[in-house]
C-alpha cells in the first residue's frame, strides 16, 4: 500500500506596505539637500563667510561619510535589511553628532572675544533633522515589517491507501470489503475447473482428471 500526500493551500506573501519606505526615501533626500545648504556660518569684522555639509574650499567635508552611510542604508532597505539600515543611518547621525559637538566647542573659542562669530546655518537643521527622520521611520518599518509566508508551503499529510493508474486514490476498506474483481475471476476459475472435470477422456471415456494426460489410458487430451 503506497503513501500518498495531501498538501495546505498554500499561503500567498502579503503585499509589504511602501509607505514607511517612501518616507525613508524622502528622509534621505532631505539630509541629501540640507548638505548642500550652509552648515555653518562665520562673521568676523562684519565679512560673513558660509560653508555646506558637502565641500568647501576644494576639499570634501564630513557630508561625504554621511551621504555614503545612507547609501548603503537604502541598499539594506531595498534587501529588505531594515537592521542594516538602522546600522549605517545610526553611523551617518554619530558623524552628524561630532560636528555638531566639534562646532559648538569652536564656538565657545571664539565667543569670548567676538560674539556670534559663529553659527549653524540652515543646512545643518536640515540635515539633523532628516537623519532623525529616516531613522525612526526605518525603525517603524522593520518593527511593522510583515511575515511573509512562502508560496510553496506544502505540509505534508499522510494518506493510507493506494494509488490507482489514473491517479486517484483508493481509501482503506472496511474487513468485510470484497473485491469484485477477485470474485469474477474466482468463478471463472471455478467453472473451467467444472468444465474440465465434466468431459471424459475421449480414449478411454473414464473421468477426465487435471493435467494433460489421462491417468487411466495415458492419452494426451
Amino acid at each position: 500500500m503506497n503513501q500518498n500526500y495531501n498538501s495546505v493551500s498554500p499561503t500567498l506573501p502579503v503585499k509589504t506596505s511602501t509607505n514607511y519606505n517612501l518616507f525613508i526615501f524622502i528622509c534621505m533626500a532631505v539630509v541629501v539637500v540640507g548638505c548642500l545648504f550652509p552648515f555653518l556660518s562665520v562673521s568676523i569684522f562684519g565679512v560673513t563667510e558660509s560653508t555646506n555639509y558637502l565641500y568647501y574650499d576644494g576639499n570634501f567635508k564630513d557630508g561625504i561619510f554621511v551621504i555614503g552611510a545612507l547609501i548603503i542604508a537604502l541598499i539594506g532597505i531595498f534587501k529588505n535589511n531594515y537592521k542594516l539600515a538602522m546600522f549605517f543611518i545610526l553611523a551617518g547621525i554619530a558623524v552628524f553628532i561630532y560636528d555638531v559637538v566639534d562646532t559648538l566647542n569652536l564656538m565657545k573659542e571664539y565667543d569670548t572675544w567676538i560674539e556670534d562669530a559663529i553659527s549653524f546655518g540652515v543646512g545643518a537643521y536640515i540635515v539633523g533633522a532628516g537623519l532623525v527622520g529616516a531613522f525612526i521611520s526605518t525603525f517603524l518599518a522593520n518593527k511593522n515589517k510583515p511575515v511573509i509566508a512562502p508560496i510553496n508551503n506544502v505540509v505534508p499529510t499522510p494518506v493510507t491507501g493506494y494509488v490507482q493508474p489514473n491517479g486517484y486514490i483508493n481509501q482503506p476498506q472496511p474487513n468485510n470489503f470484497v473485491n469484485p474483481t477477485a470474485t469474477i475471476n474466482n468463478a471463472f476459475v471455478n467453472n473451467q475447473q467444472q468444465f474440465q472435470t465434466a468431459v471424459p477422456c475421449p480414449y478411454c471415456g473414464s473421468p477426465r482428471n487435471e493435467g494433460a494426460f489421462c491417468k487411466s489410458c495415458g492419452g494426451k487430451y
